[in-house]
């Protein structure tokens, strides 16, 4: 009987496009010496017929806010039990879009973890230190979601230094609540990486796109040792194919239990890819069905201390200082308008200014 396997990365949309990027076919004939087939559509029974002869009880399929993977996420439809999805997200020059966009998509797919990769958008002039990636840690960290971010020299002739594991070292500490992830392994930073993991509880590696036979031999000993809940497995399908890959993982020298935890326990705690979005996202939500615009306008609703309050101020000035007044008086001055006695000049009149159009304002409670 195989061994349980959750295979935390496919790609199953490389089929959806007419031709692929020149950098992409680069990789697939340079890179990875991998067939012609790889970029052909992808039938969901074969996969389901190679998941179930190596074990891979779960797989995680990416997927993309920016261009949605219609297999990946239809696939996860058809078999919810088996299929999940990674959501990309990229490029960040405004990112609060993006983050709205994808606390909307959570909620409405089975997303169990968002992705980046910092050499593929900005011409890798972006690291993850970057201040364009704070709202994404904070989104990601407010709804439990893992945030699984590419570190290692890419494949494709890209800007490389971006993807320096020690990017993350100010990420992780600022940001200790979020779930993050260094994804496709980090040559040749590996001894960088293995000690990033083990300064940070809140931080894991994938192996994703790596052929398990060719990992240094100083991450197999963590993985040995101190780091037996570190490490996640993923094949990056169909680049490296589960026939290959999962074969050459159970053939390493690891203890069972640290064996068992790379392919499968790991993933299981780490990115909640066995069942339904995480507990924190549940409690994000409130436990109430809401569409994705009402779930946005949570990002900017008031507490009920908060509502008091304004209630209180709108009382107060509907009341005893009503715009008219205001507006009738403002060449006496505020403390005037509102029957305050006080001869003192106007100091703040700006405040009651003529009400901006909309399209000046920057919200609106």
């Amino acid at each position: 009987m195989p061994r349980k396997v959750i295979d935390c990365l496919l790609n199953v949309h490389f089929g959806e496009a007419d031709s692929q990027p020149k950098w992409m076919t680069s990789v697939r004939d340079n890179y990875f010496k991998g067939p012609k087939s790889m970029f052909d559509p992808v039938d969901m029974s074969e996969l389901l017929d190679e998941m179930d002869e190596m074990g891979v009880q779960k797989a995680i399929l990416m997927d993309s806010i920016a261009t949605p993977r219609l297999t990946a996420r239809k696939f996860a439809e058809a078999h919810p039990e088996r299929f999940s999805l990674a959501m990309g997200v990229g490029p960040l020059f405004r990112p609060m879009k993006m983050v709205r966009e994808l606390a909307a998509i959570t909620h409405d797919l089975p997303v169990r973890y968002a992705a980046i990769g910092p050499s593929f958008w900005g011409d890798g002039d972006y690291p993850p230190s970057h201040a364009l990636y704070y709202p994404l840690y904070t989104k990601c960290a407010e709804m439990g979601l893992p945030l699984c971010m590419n570190t290692g020299i890419p494949g494709p002739a890209l800007p490389g230094e971006v993807q320096n594991p020690l990017h993350l070292d100010k990420v992780c500490v600022r940001f200790p609540e979020l779930k993050l992830c260094m994804m496709h392994g980090a040559d040749p930073w590996w001894d960088v990486a293995i000690r990033m993991l083990l300064r940070f509880p809140n931080l894991r590696l994938m192996t994703s796109a790596w052929s398990p036979k060719r990992l240094p031999e100083s991450l197999l000993h963590f993985m040995r040792t101190r780091g037996q809940n570190k490490v996640i497995f993923a094949s990056d399908w169909p680049v490296l194919t589960q026939r290959r890959i999962v074969p050459e993982a159970t053939s390493l020298e690891l203890p069972e239990t640290a064996l068992d935890n790379f392919l499968f326990g790991n993933a299981r705690s780490s990115s909640s890819a066995t069942g339904s979005p995480s507990a924190d996202l549940q409690t994000t939500t409130r436990g109430v069905e809401m569409d994705r615009y009402e779930l946005r306008r949570e990002d900017y609703s008031l507490s009920e201390d908060q509502l008091d309050l304004q209630n209180a101020y709108a009382k107060f000035f509907e009341t005893h200082c009503t715009i008219e007044t205001v507006h009738a008086n403002e060449a006496d001055g505020f403390d005037r308008a509102c029957g305050r006695g006080s001869a003192r000049p106007a100091r703040r009149r700006w405040l009651f200014r003529k009400k901006p159009a909309a399209t000046e304002r920057r919200w609106s409670i």
